[in-house]
């Protein structure tokens, strides 16, 4: 399998959990979510 290549961000990280260790590193961040099910802060408006 083919390791997955480090992702770059081109905005600022909106989350408030600055202390997070994924914080700014939204491929991360959002990879973390969906695992669990849930929605970054970032993204939590998108839903319906």
């Amino acid at each position: 399998m083919e390791k997955a290549k480090p992702c770059s961000n081109n905005h600022p990280c909106e989350c408030p959990e600055e202390t997070c260790p994924r914080h700014g590193t939204c491929c991360d961040c959002v990879a973390y979510h969906k695992k669990r099910g849930s929605l970054p802060m970032c993204l939590r408006g998108l839903e319906k």
